[in-house]
């Protein structure tokens, strides 16, 4: 007597490598089909199809919920970046200023900073020799360099001040780079000079350049 073989068919499906619109546009695929079936006569597939639409509806909502919250943390975290990045430049123009006029060791811990060591260096630190202007392509802004001559690459104090330039009138610039991005109104005049720093030993102040700026 012989036996009625039958190949079972298999259904192409790896959910390992899919994402949730695959996910979503299978289940409303099956939705539109199914009932139109004939495999739809039993009732354990009605059951499933329907459960599976119910399924599809809470995993859209919870995909929904995510990616407010992944939106959310993105801003989140720009927020924090932002706060930080701003903390951290106040803190420099605070540390710049603090630095430029100290005089005595007690002048930095009375301000809540600590003294770092200083570095021994050759020779007496001399002022830039020169200052380079550079103009941008935005209106109203300026770039200030030191120049540099030899292989050594300096830290660098630089300050700004209107014109007329006072003993009082400047204002630092914050950074220890050898160059400086300054803005203001477009035509006024300012005065910039810039001072060679090795550790906590600062050279003189440079010539001041006065800049017309663009």
């Amino acid at each position: 007597m012989s036996k009625n073989m039958r190949t079972q068919l298999r259904i192409l499906m790896v959910l390992s490598g899919v994402d949730d619109k695959w996910r979503h546009d299978t289940a409303a695929a099956i939705a539109d089909l199914a009932p139109t079936s004939p495999m739809f006569a039993v009732s354990s597939i009605q059951a499933s199809v329907a459960a599976l639409a119910a399924l599809s509806a809470a995993l859209k909502a919870e995909n929904e919920t995510v990616a407010t919250g992944r939106a959310k943390v993105a801003s989140d975290v720009e927020k924090e970046a932002n706060a930080r990045r701003t903390f951290d430049a106040e803190l420099l123009t605070l540390k710049a200023a603090v630095e430029n006029r100290a005089t005595q060791a007690s002048d930095l811990t009375s301000m809540g900073f600590e003294q770092r060591g200083e570095r021994r260096t050759r020779g007496q630190l001399t002022p830039p020799e020169a200052i380079d202007i550079k103009s941008t392509r935005v209106r109203g802004q300026f770039t200030a360099s030191a120049r540099e001559v030899g292989k050594i690459r300096w830290q660098y104090a630089a300050e700004l001040s209107p014109d007329p330039v006072g003993e009082s009138t400047w204002t630092t610039l914050t950074g220890y780079s050898k160059s400086r991005r300054v803005t203001g109104p477009s035509g006024s005049k300012v005065w910039v000079r810039f001072a060679r720093m090795s550790g906590q030993v600062q050279s003189d102040w440079s010539t001041p350049v006065l800049v017309t700026i663009p």
